[in-house]
């Protein structure tokens, strides 16, 4: 039975396969299927090493920077959350207050279902005992 490359990277399952080619993603250079010893002689290999210590320090390095992003990110949607949230307390208080109705009447049950059903941030309604 002939061994192709497929069956090199199966039994050494640290490089990929390009077209039929046997592919060292960490040094960028094909390997020599054909030859057992050519693979495992790459991989102890200093060079080989140091190349994949590099890449897999950059990718750390990578999702890191992604997990920071998504934290700015997600830091970033939960602020403009809040600052929604005070600005529809404000404009509710503006609105009762202007109508000279009591914010006390914010806690009725028909008008909370009401709130909290059509409007977007109706969980953030002021109580009428805070100041």
């Amino acid at each position: 039975m002939a061994i192709t490359a497929a069956h090199r990277v199966k039994e050494f399952g640290s490089q990929i396969l390009l077209g039929g080619i046997q592919f060292c993603t960490s040094c960028n250079v094909s390997l020599d299927h054909t030859l057992r010893a050519t693979v495992p002689r790459r991989l102890e290999s200093e060079s080989h090493r140091s190349r994949k210590r590099a890449s897999d320090t950059a990718l750390l390095e990578n999702e890191h920077a992604e997990k920071q992003a998504s934290i700015s990110s997600l830091f970033k949607k939960l602020t403009e959350i809040s600052e929604n949230r005070q600005l529809v307390t404000m404009e509710l208080e503006n609105a009762f207050a202007s109508a000279n109705i009591p914010l006390k009447k914010l806690e009725r049950p028909k008008l909370q279902v009401f709130i909290q059903s059509n409007v977007q941030n109706g969980a953030c309604l002021p109580s009428a005992n805070k100041p």
